[in-house]
């Protein structure tokens, strides 16, 4: 049997007509996004508001600082959850520190760097956004293919309800 050879092209026209045939969906993800960036910084440290309401990403970000210079996240000060989830945001605020947007080292103290803080907690939150749209496009996924119902409805649902909105901004 002939091997199909796919390019970047194939690829590309894979995925607009994956949006054109979920284009509803598309859509509510894409509204829920917008919500969550603009509810971004609420809550968060910055020069104006040194102790933030939702401390939450700091003890995030302690438990990736311990996660790799100590290898482990259980410390005092940090985050107890799944490894996993510090994995994973380890590696993209590893990116973003390698690009010069973050600076994570520069905050040794609640009170250290408040812009900075502010930042590393909007990229944190960010991540947890991106947490929150592959549920929203999985859950479409779920009941529409195993459950037989309009893959729009549960999404729907799910982006009215204000504790899923609430809850997805923070850690």
């Amino acid at each position: 049997p002939e091997i199909k050879k796919y390019s970047f092209h194939n690829y590309l026209a894979s995925f607009f007509r994956i949006i054109k045939n979920n284009f509803g969906v598309f859509l509510i993800t894409c509204v829920y996004l917008g919500l969550g960036m603009m509810t971004l910084t609420w809550g968060a440290p910055n020069p104006t508001h040194p102790f933030p309401h939702h401390m939450d990403e700091w003890h995030q970000l302690q438990s990736m600082r311990s996660l790799f210079t100590q290898g482990s996240n259980n410390v005092e000060g940090a985050a107890y959850g799944t490894i996993l989830n510090y994995v994973i945001s380890g590696l993209y605020t590893a990116g973003l520190t390698a690009l010069g947007v973050i600076d994570p080292r520069a905050i040794k103290t609640s009170v250290d760097n408040l812009g900075q803080q502010m930042i590393i907690f909007g990229v944190l939150r960010i991540g947890v956004l991106m947490y929150g749209a592959c549920a929203l496009l999985l859950l479409s996924y779920i009941s529409s293919r195993f459950f037989k119902l309009e893959k729009h409805l549960p999404v729907v649902l799910m982006v009215s309800s204000p504790v899923f909105l609430l809850l997805s901004n923070y850690f």
